[in-house]
């Protein structure tokens, strides 16, 4: 893992560097904004292999149970992060500048503590960097739904933005990137619960306790609609508030406000997909989770976004999320259905009944 880790992130880096122009571009950036969104692409974007290498560290630390570690190691990040935001922008006024540089410099102090931690004898596994073949096969041919997915939130960002521009110019960018990172925020839950799931739902596929995959699967499903649904009621109900604290120009306001009103309404439903595909990527049943992963930006959310702006404005970009979670949550629950039914009558019975329960 680490060293597709480092491979990957010296690609990343290098493709970054070479076509900073036209990604920033294809982001949304416009004319005025082009200059600064360039300054911050390309501190940041020297920053990847950490970004990549503290993900993946931290996903270790979960899988052996050290939760604790890892959630050390994301809150020593955010403190940071923080910190230097206020000197490198506040104190020494180094505009987007610093805030690319503390972004960088929390990521790479997150990496070197999760690194050191896996150094000691305090942690199971321990830190072995080798080419073995077979090994990254498996884990880029299991690990490919949740990259799709991350990249297909990439994917969302650059549609939303430019979509927003087409419709509003600067204002719709900005209050787009305002309701998609809200959006993302109240979304952490959810995706803090699903990255729980998984190495519960691979071990106990592992231990044959089906049982326990199906209690844990419902347990997360209920905490993230619970969490996430209280957190988008006070976002919808305090959508002017919310929206003051980004910019207090009336005209920003009120467009932020129905932005929140309209695109919070469904987005915890998102839990259906991810942990419908951590079922199936636990498995090892890559086709049916990657099916999954696709599912939500590729079927749903994208394609309303592309539409619904072109009749409806940058309402349309809002209205795009709930009607996308929803369909993503219907096609997410009907292809994870009969893997749960098979999995509750194998818990009942004791014998497998239909394809294999650790399947590919």
């Amino acid at each position: 893992s680490m060293a597709i880790v480092l491979v990957a992130g010296a690609v990343i880096t290098a493709l970054g560097l070479a076509l900073n122009r036209p990604i920033v571009r294809g982001l949304g950036a416009s004319r005025d904004l082009l200059p600064m969104a360039r300054e911050y692409f390309l501190i940041a974007v020297l920053g990847s292999t950490f970004v990549a290498a503290n993900h993946t560290l931290n996903g270790f630390a979960y899988a052996e149970g050290a939760g604790g570690i890892g959630f050390a190691a994301l809150a020593l990040s955010s403190s940071i992060n923080i910190l230097l935001d206020y000197l490198f922008v506040a104190v020494f006024s180094m505009g987007v500048a610093g805030a690319a540089l503390a972004t960088v410099i929390s990521q790479a102090a997150a990496t070197l503590f999760l690194f050191a931690y896996f150094l000691l004898p305090g942690s199971t596994l321990k830190v072995n960097l080798c080419i073995c073949w077979e090994d990254m096969k498996e884990i880029v041919r299991v690990g490919l739904s949740a990259s799709v997915r991350t990249f297909s939130i990439v994917a969302l960002g650059l549609i939303v933005n430019r979509q927003a521009f087409s419709a509003a110019g600067d204002l719709g960018v900005a209050v787009a990137s305002v309701v998609f990172r809200s959006i993302t925020i109240v979304l952490l839950p959810a995706i803090g619960v699903n990255q729980a799931f998984l190495p519960v739902a691979a071990y106990n596929f592992g231990a044959k306790q089906y049982d326990r995959i199906i209690s844990s699967a419902w347990q997360s499903v209920v905490y993230a609609l619970v969490i996430c649904f209280t957190a988008s009621f006070f976002v919808i109900a305090y959508a002017e508030g919310l929206a003051r604290v980004f910019n207090p120009d009336p005209q920003f306001v009120q467009t932020a406000a129905t932005g929140f009103r309209t695109a919070f309404r469904l987005t915890p439903l998102i839990i259906f997909n991810l942990i419908g595909s951590a079922l199936f990527q636990a498995a090892g049943n890559a086709r049916k989770s990657l099916l999954i992963a696709i599912s939500r930006m590729g079927f749903f959310v994208l394609p309303l976004m592309l539409i619904l702006p072109t009749y409806l404005g940058l309402f349309g970009v809002w209205l795009a999320f709930p009607f996308g979670e929803l369909a993503s949550a219907l096609f997410s629950t009907a292809v994870t259905w009969p893997k749960l039914r098979e999995l509750t009558k194998t818990a009942s019975t004791g014998e497998p009944v239909g394809e294999p329960v650790t399947d590919r």
